[in-house]
């Protein structure tokens, strides 16, 4: 009887610190995932402010806007181009190079 006592069970102490560190890192797990979470709705964030900037953008082009950077870059290049405004269409002719 006296070699039973004091009686120490390695294996359930073994047991006991796994124990404690699945805990320990289910816990830690759960913050990556929060935080995975907080960057992820972050991101989604930025696209969404990012998309609205740029139909803001596209919105505030007008059509004299676009008529006008036709007339000056569009047509320098290859072609004359005319926009009629009243059937919101663009005209393409043939035309030679200036230079």
């Amino acid at each position: 009887m006296l070699n039973q006592y004091p009686y120490t069970n390695y294996h359930d102490l073994n047991q006991d610190w796994i124990l404690k560190q699945m805990q320990d890192n289910t816990a830690h797990i759960d913050d990556v995932i929060k935080d995975v979470d907080k960057r992820i709705d972050d991101i989604k964030q930025q696209i969404n402010s990012f998309e609205d900037e740029v139909n803001d953008k596209i919105n505030s082009i007008s059509y004299e806007g676009i008529k006008q950077y036709i007339d000056e870059y569009f047509n320098q290049l290859m072609i004359n181009a005319t926009y009629d405004a009243d059937t919101e269409t663009i005209t393409l002719q043939r035309g030679t190079l200036n230079g």
